[in-house]
């Protein structure tokens, strides 16, 4: 086995950022490293959290141990110019060094301050050594690199032992740092050495294992923090199926008791609705892509401002404030998605010290507007979806409730034998047959008189007697129907007395039966002859349709003048009602009132013909009821969903 020892390379200025210790918290930390996976092209990416300690793990093209010998000469020559200041402060050492060597351990410990990005890498994560090899002394006294090369890698190399070795790499510790030794060790180790958190072998990549975190740090293990930031940072690499991030929960209670660990799969920000815009602008010599969704019920989404591939925590509502061009349906909280910035360097398009905004810049501008200039289109294409979806609600709660309201009809004694005629639910092809409803037992004496058009026959006269007691004498209403309530166990007789001009076969103007405990009610039918010619029945209805415009009256509801021709209904969208609902944005209470008018249309068609005003006054009753009790349900489910968003 071979092993090398260096010594780390480090000026005064970044000694100092040593020894400081810089709390950057867990989180930082842990990216710096999840980063480097990213750029080695790991498809899955393990963070292992456990007490004390935590290790990232991919399966990446992982390092080698030291720097080709050309390069190793060569870096050393550069450092000892910059120390001596016959460096430029911008020189680019990296572009000097091969990428085999800028893959390499020794890179890692003896380049740093040496990190600036080559031009072709500026869609790479990480400080490529500053992060990886400084930051984890914030939080920690020690950490260990442990990596093997990929089979192109290795080729680098061509005097590896085969099969390919496995390097464990410890750099100096913030107390040996503190003590002027900057010493390091790169050792080769067990060809098994290095596995994922299951006991498997890699076959390459590199795992980071930071030991003796501080109090404070140990505190900031909690995984859905970690689960989170990771959501915002890789999502667009998780959704773009680049890698897989599994966090091993093994400090939580319930990580603990699972065996090896519970498992935490890192998802990408969840963007709801449907698509509404997927794009590329061009900025300048740059392009910029942005995929928007669009929810009509989302309270408070917005898109992420991305940069680098990477949601950023700023939503572009955040941004817009500053952004007068931008308003409008980027702040209306029913989008999500992400808008990218162009992927430019810093000297062109400088951002906050955070990375969470752009600075003015002649960049930031020409972005500003290329994205304002879809904002008109944008806002055309969601007032669409959000007729589709008034359309398709409206649909569907006027069925609903058209269905309910014609069932509750059909219960009305005065309108039996004048449902049939209508068109309700037409089916196509194979019709299901429908249960037959029971009917309830009476618990009380009910008394029904209709003519021979089976209608309700109002003024007639009826007599309940038990022995010679007349228990009750009653007048039916316009839809023939009395109820004399419970009545005790006994022996009765009913005896009707037609009202004038109706008369009742002899014989069949009294009626006679018997109460008991087992049968406590009983529903009595009585028939007149009238002489009244038969009510026109309604034709049935060519089909169903509503027509949603105003009109000047805006106390009229609806319109059903074309109903029994064309099968329209027409409603009034400037009637009160409607109107305050349009007001509040509020499409489910304009669907339902929709229905409801269109429930009363129907029914007036089905009324068609009734002899008496008082049977449409009922079905107005009927109506305002249900409607009231329709828009109460509403609100009070409305309140209760606020207030569940509230506890959230």
């Amino acid at each position: 086995m071979t092993s090398y020892t260096g010594k780390t390379s480090i000026s005064p200025a970044h000694a100092i950022m040593h020894l400081a210790r810089l709390q950057v918290g867990v989180v930082p930390v842990a990216e710096e490293a999840i980063d480097n996976g990213v750029d080695a092209e790991a498809t899955t990416i393990w963070h292992v959290i456990e007490p004390g300690r935590m290790m990232i793990i991919d399966n990446g093209h992982g390092m080698l141990s030291t720097m080709l010998a050309a390069d190793a000469d060569l870096l050393q020559e550069l450092w000892q110019k910059k120390l001596s200041g016959e460096l430029p402060a911008d020189f680019d050492v990296r572009s000097q060094i091969s990428p085999a060597s800028r893959r390499s351990l020794q890179w890692m410990q003896e380049s740093i301050g040496f990190s600036a990005k080559l031009p072709d890498e500026r869609d790479t994560l990480g400080t490529k050594g500053l992060g990886g090899t400084v930051s984890w002394r914030s939080v920690a006294r020690r950490a260990v690199w442990t990596t093997r090369p990929n089979d192109e890698l290795a080729a680098a190399m061509p005097d590896l032992a085969s099969p390919t070795p496995v390097w464990r790499m410890e750099p100096p510790t913030a107390e040996q740092l503190a003590r002027g030794d900057l010493d390091y060790s790169i050792v080769e180790v067990s060809p098994n050495a290095l596995q994922n958190p299951y006991g498997g072998v890699l076959a390459s990549g590199t795992a980071v294992e930071i030991m003796d975190l501080d109090p404070e740090a140990e505190r900031g293990l909690r995984p859905m923090a970690f689960a989170e930031a990771y959501r915002m940072r890789y999502g667009g690499f998780v959704r773009a199926g680049r890698i897989t991030i599994i966090i091993v929960d093994r400090v939580t209670e319930e990580g603990r008791r699972t065996p090896n660990g519970r498992e935490i799969l890192v998802q990408p920000s969840q963007y709801r609705g449907a698509v509404i815009l997927e794009t590329e602008i061009r900025v300048g010599k740059y392009t910029a892509r942005i995929e928007l969704f669009y929810d009509p019920k989302g309270r408070g989404t917005y898109p992420f401002l991305r940069r680098q591939g990477i949601d950023l925590k700023t939503t572009m509502a955040v941004l817009v404030s500053e952004l007068p061009l931008l308003r409008g349906p980027l702040i209306s909280g029913k989008l999500s998605g992400f808008v990218a910035f162009p992927n430019a360097p810093d000297t062109e398009a400088p951002w906050t010290t955070d990375k969470l905004k752009p600075l003015d810049s002649p960049l930031r501008s020409q972005w500003e507007r290329a994205v304002a200039s879809l904002i008109p289109d944008l806002e055309a294409a969601m007032e669409a979806m959000d007729e589709k979806v008034r359309s398709r609600q409206m649909e569907t709660v006027t069925k609903q409730v058209t269905d309910a309201a014609l069932e509750a009809i059909g219960d009305l004694e005065a309108y039996q034998g004048i449902l049939p005629n209508l068109v309700r639910n037409r089916t196509s092809g194979k019709s299901k047959s429908k249960k037959k409803r029971q009917p309830r037992p009476l618990d009380k004496v009910i008394a029904v008189v209709r003519n021979e058009h089976n209608m309700g026959v109002a003024g007639a006269i009826l007599e309940l007697h038990r022995g010679i007691t007349c228990v009750n004498r009653l007048v039916t209403g316009p839809g023939g129907v009395i109820s004399f309530g419970k009545q005790p166990p006994g022996r009765y007789r009913m005896k009707l007395t037609p009202p004038n001009g109706a008369k009742v076969r002899a014989g069949e103007d009294t009626f006679v039966f018997n109460l008991s405990p087992n049968q406590p009610g009983c529903r009595i039918p009585f028939h007149v002859v009238t002489g009244e010619p038969a009510p026109q029945r309604p034709g049935r209805l060519p089909k169903l349709e509503l027509w949603l415009h105003p009109w000047e009256n805006v106390g009229e509801p609806f319109r059903a003048d074309r109903l029994a021709r064309y099968g329209q209904v027409e409603i009034n969208e400037q009637h009160d009602a409607i109107a305050e609902a349009y007001r509040r944005s509020d499409e489910e209470r304009v669907a339902t009132l929709t229905a409801l008018y269109t429930s009363m249309a129907l029914a007036g068609h089905a009324f068609h013909g009734t002899p008496t005003s008082v049977v449409n006054a009922q079905a107005a009753s009927l109506f305002n009821r249900m409607l009231d009790i329709t828009l109460q349900d509403m609100e009070t489910r409305q309140r209760a969903q606020a207030a569940r968003r509230g506890r959230k």
